[in-house]
């Protein structure tokens, strides 16, 4: 079976705490999923958004006993690359007025392009 799965993906990730400050992180997490999603999903579908994973880390980690250093990610697939930029250029003014409807530290964001994928049933 061919795989099918886009090949872009954006990170979204909120850090436990401020990396100069060190004021620990404020997240609606109520607000981010009602509200911020369904407004970056309506944005940015038209450019190819495929899917989204949200992720919520334990805490504390169970595996060290500490806190994780970041504390809710989300996670996007596009299909290509000229298609996310597209998503971003148009949803990105939007999507940072709305960051302190559910947060009091920006997000980090990463991108990439994914290089291996296998399932295990």
């Amino acid at each position: 079976m061919a795989d099918t799965t886009p090949s872009i993906t954006i990170i979204v990730s909120y850090a436990a705490t401020h990396p100069t400050t060190g004021e620990s992180l404020k997240f609606n997490k109520d607000y981010y999923l009602n509200n911020h999603v369904r407004d970056v999903i309506a944005t940015w579908t038209p450019f190819g958004l495929r899917g989204y994973d949200f992720v919520e880390f334990t805490n504390p980690n169970p595996l060290t006993g500490q806190a994780p250093p970041y504390l809710y990610q989300m996670v996007g697939y596009f299909d290509t690359m000229e298609n996310l930029n597209k998503a971003m250029a148009v949803g990105q003014e939007s999507a940072q007025k709305d960051l302190p409807n559910f947060t009091n530290i920006a997000p980090v964001i990463w991108l990439g392009t994914k290089s291996v994928e296998k399932r295990l049933s």
